[in-house]
């Protein structure tokens, strides 16, 4: 396995108080990070230069449909993008709620970091 983190956990580990940032901030900084990548555009230029429907941007949308939050669908898509084939979070209110459509959508894992070997390893109860 490799971990890597973003700039979007970056942004959410900021926001925990001051107090109880460090160990959370040695673990981010132990991690590769994923490229930031921007919201995709509409378009994009087709083989022969003509405007075409730009398939990072259907992804996009998809996951801002899962995920209103834009942090949220940010996270995933960078992940996602990455080639990342599993997403660990504690955010049970709205990224492990989705889980299974990740996993059908997108082919991602979305589970807690305690489930990893679990959910690795195939057993028949690891389905998020």
């Amino acid at each position: 396995f490799s971990f890597v983190t973003s700039s979007v956990a970056l942004y959410e580990l900021s926001r925990i108080p001051k107090e109880y940032q460090t160990p959370h901030m040695a673990i981010y900084h132990l991690l590769s990070k994923v490229r930031a990548l921007p919201e995709p555009s509409v378009t994009r230029l087709g083989l022969i230069g003509v405007a075409t429907g730009n398939p990072d941007r259907r992804t996009w949308s998809r996951l801002h449909d899962l995920f209103p939050d834009s942090n949220d669908a940010k996270h995933v898509y960078q992940a996602y993008q990455s080639g990342a084939r599993y997403f660990l979070t504690v955010d049970a209110k709205t990224i492990l709620r989705h889980a299974s459509e990740l996993r059908s959508e997108f082919g991602m894992i979305a589970c807690l970091p305690s489930e990893l070997s679990r959910v690795s390893m195939g057993t028949p109860e690891s389905a998020p």
